[in-house]
């Protein structure tokens, strides 16, 4: 991603999640418990001692073991991603993350690969639904 489209991507976000004084719903497709997992295929044990690689998302924030991030704005696209900037706070940190997020069904899971869009901080991680 160069820097003007970083820079055209932020302030999309800060318009969209300005129209209204409410931050958006995160869809009703990503809402659940994730457990974090090594690739897609892979099956979670969602055992109360796995707990600190879960987190659980509804409409309003993504929660995490340490923590809980809010969106503020998501970009207009395709009903099979999911691209959203938002506030984290986590442990001791407090950050924006910008990421895109897809769900696919494999048999009877879904799984939900999260990639990071933030320049700089490139990631991709896998969860499966507990």
């Amino acid at each position: 991603m160069n820097l003007r489209y970083a820079f055209a991507l932020g302030g999309l976000f800060w318009f969209i999640s300005s129209a209204g004084a409410q931050p958006p719903d995160i869809p009703v497709a990503y809402h659940g418990k994730w457990q974090v997992v090594a690739k897609i295929g892979d099956a979670p044990t969602c055992s109360a001692a796995d707990a600190d690689i879960r987190m659980t998302v509804n409409a309003r924030e993504i929660s995490l073991p340490d923590g809980y991030c809010m969106l503020h704005g998501i970009l207009p696209g395709d009903e099979s991603t999911l691209q959203f900037e938002g506030y984290c706070a986590q442990e001791d940190a407090e950050n924006i993350i910008q990421q895109e997020w897809r769900v696919t069904k494999i048999g009877q899971r879904q799984y939900l690969t999260v990639k990071s869009l933030t320049p700089g901080e490139a990631y991709e991680y896998y969860y499966v639904d507990c």
